[in-house]
């Protein structure tokens, strides 16, 4: 199936621009390692060349992940919602299957951060390569550290304006035009209590506003504040 689910797009989203600056580093050790190859090959050191050759295949695939992850828009249609993959390829969601639509914190210390995600009825969410907000709250209201398990200091409003929130916005109000009031969106609401894998509570944001903690597995999950 192709990106754009084969009928009219109604919107591109911004992606993920700061990769670039991760990809330029990884561009130049590749392109210092093949003209190292080169020079040992002129030269004739086969140890050189086969050093170079073997440590290329490193900065290669990184490069590839950064510049798509940077330059390649999610598309949203009448009928479907497309992200890229990280290495090829497009993955390609009916909004028919749609039962969930919003940011996820992902706990991790210094590089906890916020994720625009989708889920389906069944399964793990689909996280989605929008620009995510860089912090969760405006300059004056952030704290200094980042404690591993939620953030601090929300600013909901900050979280709905940002990139992110906006196309969280688009796609919510899409998948229920198309779903109708009693369809799996409207039903399930999955950002609301979905879990991520791995991490300790959670804090979410939805399209609706709502926003607050999801509690772990081995706690007794309380009902979403609004």
């Amino acid at each position: 199936m192709t990106r754009d689910g084969g009928d009219a797009v109604l919107a591109r989203f911004t992606p993920r621009r700061y990769m670039l600056i991760m990809a330029v580093p990884m561009a130049v050790l590749a392109m210092l390692l093949l003209a190292g190859a080169i020079t040992a090959a002129v030269n004739n050191q086969p140890i050189g060349v086969l050093w170079c050759v073997v440590i290329l295949p490193v900065p290669v695939p990184l490069l590839v992940i950064c510049t798509r992850l940077a330059l390649l828009r999610v598309v949203l249609t009448a009928t479907h919602l497309s992200t890229p993959r990280i290495l090829h390829g497009w993955t390609t969601v009916p909004l028919a299957e749609i039962a969930g639509v919003g940011m996820h914190y992902h706990s991790g210390g210094r590089a906890a951060s916020w994720c625009l995600t989708v889920w389906c009825a069944q399964g793990s969410g689909i996280g989605i390569n929008v620009e995510p907000p860089n912090h969760s709250a405006p300059r004056g209201q952030r704290t200094i550290l980042k404690r591993p398990n939620r953030p601090l200091q929300v600013n909901w409003e900050y979280l709905a304006d940002s990139p992110a929130g906006r196309a969280a916005q688009l796609i919510s109000k899409q998948v229920t035009d198309f779903q109708g009031p009693g369809g799996l969106l409207a039903t399930q609401q999955r950002q609301l209590t979905a879990r991520v894998i791995g991490s300790g509570p959670t804090a979410y944001w939805s399209p609706d506003g709502r926003g607050g903690v999801i509690p772990p597995p081995t706690l007794t999950s309380s009902a979403p504040t609004t």
